[in-house]
């Protein structure tokens, strides 16, 4: 998946699940959800956190237009380049 959109894992499932959602509410319009981050990916920041204890939980809205997307031969292509 990285090699083919030069994205992550996270973009093709969060492109899966909003066709998903957009199949099963079998309507028009964006699909809308909260992104959860646990505040640990590396790289992050230059601080050394494996000393701390717990999380640092952080929430994203995040707004996938499904209408936008073109139909055709990769309309699921299309959609991981506008989740990325």
């Amino acid at each position: 998946v990285p090699a083919l959109f030069r994205g992550g894992v996270n973009d093709v499932l969060l492109a899966g699940y909003a066709l998903a959602v957009a199949g099963w509410r079998g309507a028009s319009g964006p699909v809308l959800l909260d992104l959860e981050g646990h505040g640990r990916e590396p790289g992050d920041s230059g601080f050394d956190l494996s000393q701390t204890v717990g999380w640092f939980t952080s929430l994203h809205p995040v707004r996938i237009d499904i209408d936008s997307v073109e139909t055709g031969a990769t309309p699921l292509s299309a959609l991981v380049k506008r989740v990325k």
